[in-house]
């Protein structure tokens, strides 16, 4: 499904209303609808379709996602374990010496989307979690007072990277994206 197809605008439409009413559609219609909503959605984000003024930008970018999508992704995947569930609960559940964590919360004190409702209680409870756990972490953040505390009292290894916010070329936004770990990288 995903080799035969286009980029196209109508695409996008059609996938949507199969990923916005998944239980009429197989399994693998909801993979494909999902596949699309990311790979042909501004920013890759599900809900609104990425054009350009560049025909073949577009284009290249889907073909080239196309011939990423092969045997060799699958298998990447073979020994991982995917879960969406509160953060904290899960490293507390899968902690183990040779375990690894990379987390991304939603981040405090911005726009959250879907994601709203994570507060600066709920990363400080992460934070503590990730104090005690036997595994190693990533975690990536934007620049946070209570992070830096962190940093400093565990000796968590940092790299803040100024990072431009948008996909748009003639955004001048930039936030910086800061990098935690409990390793060095």
């Amino acid at each position: 499904m995903i080799n035969a197809t286009p980029y196209s605008r109508e695409v996008y439409k059609n996938a949507m209303v199969v990923y916005e009413t998944p239980y009429i559609f197989s399994p693998i219609h909801r993979a494909w609808a999902f596949w699309v909503g990311t790979v042909q959605g501004f920013s890759n984000k599900i809900g609104s379709w990425r054009g350009s003024c560049d025909r073949s930008k577009e284009s290249k970018l889907n073909y080239n996602k196309k011939a990423g999508f092969n045997a060799s992704l699958s298998q990447r995947l073979d020994l991982t374990q995917i879960e969406c569930k509160d953060a904290v609960e899960l490293i507390l559940r899968h902690d183990c010496d040779d375990a690894f964590f990379y987390i991304d919360p939603p981040y405090v004190g911005t726009n959250q989307g879907h994601y709203g409702g994570y507060t600066q209680e709920h990363f400080d409870a992460l934070l503590d979690v990730l104090t005690c756990i036997k595994g190693k972490f990533l975690l990536s953040s934007y620049p946070n007072t209570i992070l830096d505390e962190y940093r400093l009292l565990n000796g968590w290894y940092s790299s803040d990277k100024d990072m431009v916010l948008s996909a748009s070329k003639t955004s001048n936004k930039r936030k910086t994206e800061a990098l935690t770990a409990n390793y060095m990288i």
